[in-house]
């Protein structure tokens, strides 16, 4: 292989006087561009200008920061008045709901779960057993030792109930003197050991009025929900009569 030496040595004289010149035409431009930065001046009219744009977005941001302030001060006093009635809103459903006197269902209630629990018999088989609780003789306590003693021995028995319940089934006050118990998927055969539960619970209530002990008592009816009963109407009749039956047998 060969090489005309004076030819390349000719080659590479001329790259590199090129490269000289790249070099200095590129410091030629960046001498000049140094020069017109040097010479750049701001009038004081401009800096006045930019000023008054500057002060004007720092006013209006200002304005902005007390509007945005004032705003979340109502959107939390607004949750506040949300969350206070919401309490209200619940108390009174509450209300509506409970039996002021005992806390447990009021017959409002009680009666329409257990127009529910018939219907979802019906639609779909789903067993359940419910108990009629009457207090024995508190016509009886009611007048020897007051309404105040009566109070007193339906918010005991009622505590008693509730006690010897599960937390799923549904106790409420009926009438008076009366409670009803819904428990769901409770055949006949565990309700019936439910009962004497219960009315064992509340023969060991130590109640006292006036330095007189007051020994409640209470009678129940069972019935098992089956096709036989269609509706609310002949359920209570059956419950009615189991309860009757109960108190003959004391």
């Amino acid at each position: 292989l060969s090489i005309d030496v004076y030819n390349a040595t000719e080659i590479l004289g001329k790259i590199i006087k090129d490269l000289h010149k790249t070099l200095e035409d590129s410091n030629n431009y960046t001498q000049h561009k140094e020069e017109e930065l040097k010479n750049l001046r701001i009038s004081e009219a401009d800096v006045k200008k930019i000023n008054e744009i500057v002060s004007s977005i720092l006013t209006h941001v200002s304005e902005l920061r007390q509007k945005n302030e004032m705003l979340l001060k109502r959107v939390e006093e607004k949750e506040r008045i949300i969350e206070d009635l919401k309490r209200r809103l619940k108390h009174a459903d509450r209300e509506a709901n409970l039996d002021y006197l005992t806390g447990v269902y009021n017959r409002r209630s009680i009666d329409r779960a257990l127009q529910e629990y018939i219907k979802e018999f019906i639609e779909t088989g789903k067993k359940f057993s419910v108990m009629f609780i009457d207090i024995d003789k508190f016509k009886y306590i009611n007048d020897r030792y007051g309404h105040s003693a009566g109070d007193n021995v339906l918010i005991r028995i009622a505590y008693a109930i509730r006690s010897s319940l599960r937390a799923r089934d549904i106790l409420g006050r009926w009438g008076g003197d009366e409670f009803l118990v819904i428990l769901p998927n409770v055949a006949m055969e565990t309700a019936e050991k439910i009962r004497e539960r219960i009315k064992e619970k509340v023969k060991t209530l130590d109640i006292t009025f006036d330095d007189e002990k007051i020994s409640p008592s209470v009678s129940i009816g069972v019935v098992e929900m089956n096709r036989n009963y269609t509706d609310l109407k002949t359920l209570i009749k059956a419950l009615d009569e189991d309860m009757y039956r109960d108190k003959g047998r004391r």
